[in-house]
């Protein structure tokens, strides 16, 4: 973010490390929005509109049509606003539409986020994609059609595109933090009911965050837990990293139920910040303490 400051003097930091966020760090779409506000001379009013629409349709639209739409209405945030509500129409979905995209989706996001450098699971077939979908809707007598419709949009929301072939590609380097928000329920309306956990097996309150030692010291994650094929998905906040943990067998059909699970107390920081942490250590491996109080009880 320094780089982005030197490039842009004129534009406040507060400003600059807002753009940053939005774009995910991404210093080259930054720097796209940071040279549009430089070129287009905006005031700091019409700077903060252009921030509310990045709020407003981050998840649904992106940057380039953003910025091309708020010039089009000569910098007007109504106007920008309503043009942009038309073109990012979001599909409504009944319950049992939601469980086949959450299946569906998260597998396509736990596989890019795991392996992003794997070209198997940068492309998706058309063909397959609606083969699976039509198997699943004819179980559950919904309408296929319909329900490719709203995973061609989710799709694109995530990154990818149609190529001339009618398949699906990603193309770009992965945006690790930008997917990981759609896992971690960081995106708003659709997004947030699509992978919310709570309509399924998890607690309102669970575990969004845990301390892991590795290389002896204990080291902040965001976690996401997969329940259907026994693994934790882990994101360090430093190095922006994504770690996978298997725990047990990943076979859905596996009745394995002999992953090991160990308590104890952490008294290092007892005559420092008079604390003590609840640990566990995770089939004889992986070493977590909470961060909370609250964290003890789940």
């Amino acid at each position: 973010m320094e780089q982005l400051q030197q490039s842009f003097p004129k534009i406040k930091s507060e400003m600059i490390s807002t753009i940053w966020k939005y774009c995910s760090e991404d210093i080259s779409e930054a720097t796209a929005v940071l040279r549009f506000i430089t070129e287009k001379n905006l005031r700091h009013q019409q700077q903060e509109s252009l921030i509310r629409l990045f709020e407003d349709f981050n998840d649904r639209v992106n940057k380039q049509t953003i910025l091309k739409i708020f010039d089009e209405c000569k910098h007007n945030y109504a106007n920008a606003f309503a043009k942009l509500e038309q073109i990012s129409y979001i599909p409504k979905i009944d319950e049992k539409e939601l469980g086949i995209l959450r299946e569906m989706c998260l597998q396509i996001l736990w596989n890019l986020l795991n392996y992003p450098k794997e070209t198997k699971y940068r492309q998706i077939s058309d063909r397959n994609l609606y083969d699976n979908l039509k198997s699943k809707c004819f179980r559950l007598k919904i309408n296929e059609k319909i329900m490719l419709e709203k995973m061609e949009y989710l799709l694109k929301g995530f990154g990818f595109q149609k190529g001339n072939d009618e398949n699906w590609y990603y193309q770009k380097d992965v945006e690790i933090i930008s997917l990981w928000a759609y896992l971690n329920f960081k995106k708003k309306k659709i997004y947030l009911s699509l992978f919310d956990l709570n309509r399924y097996k998890a607690k309102s309150s669970i575990t969004k965050a845990v301390n892991m030692l590795k290389d002896g010291q204990w080291k902040e994650y965001e976690i996401v837990f997969d329940y259907k094929h026994r693994s934790i998905l882990l994101l360090g906040n430093t190095d922006i990293n994504i770690e996978s943990l298997q725990i047990g067998n990943a076979k859905e059909s596996s009745l394995e139920f002999d992953t090991n699970i160990q308590w104890y107390n952490d008294f290092s920081d007892v005559e420092i910040a008079h604390s003590k942490w609840a640990c566990l250590v995770l089939d004889h491996t992986w070493h977590f303490r909470v961060m909370t109080e609250i964290d003890n009880f789940y």
